[in-house]
């Protein structure tokens, strides 16, 4: 929530012409406001923090072992869940807010921080993996279905990156 208010900030800043504009949501250009920071954060970021956390539980027994491959692992595994709710063709803020090359940079970085640190802080602070997840055949099972997932994901992301450059 907090770091997609600064990725818009930032193309507020990046794109002048902008200002006074407003976006799908109905909020101003440039405006940043405690209202709109705070129905962002509760209606955009704990919902999806919470999804991503639940993901990161889910999944972090196929992700390989050590930074950055972990990070990097789970950054992906995020960005094809979660990506196209955020890098939306259909959305005309993508279109409102040039270059839109910037945008989906910007909103690519926060997948890549979650990627990093969700991994860690559960490793840290979460239950332990249970022990039927390593039997060989679910291990092999849970990589083949994360692995279609995750080639899924990040073509339909692909396209939509498409469609907006």
């Amino acid at each position: 929530g907090l770091g997609s208010r600064l990725v818009m900030r930032l193309l507020a800043v990046a794109d002048p012409d902008a200002r006074g504009s407003f976006t799908e949501n109905g909020n101003q250009v440039g405006d940043i406001t405690l209202g709109g920071t705070l129905g962002l954060v509760t209606f955009v970021g704990i919902p999806i923090g919470f999804l991503a956390g639940l993901i990161v539980f889910a999944v972090r027994r196929w992700l390989p072992a050590g930074q950055p491959w972990r990070g990097l692992a789970f950054s992906a595994v995020l960005l094809a869940l979660l990506g196209g709710t955020v890098i939306d063709p259909d959305n005309i803020d993508f279109r409102l807010l040039e270059p839109a090359g910037l945008a989906i940079a910007l909103f690519g970085l926060l997948f890549l921080a979650a990627g990093f640190w969700l991994p860690l802080l559960a490793d840290r602070w979460g239950p332990g993996e249970p022990p039927f997840l390593y039997r060989t055949d679910v291990t092999i099972g849970g990589g083949v279905v994360i692995a279609v997932v995750v080639v899924i994901g990040l073509v339909q992301v692909g396209r939509n990156i498409a469609e907006l450059v």
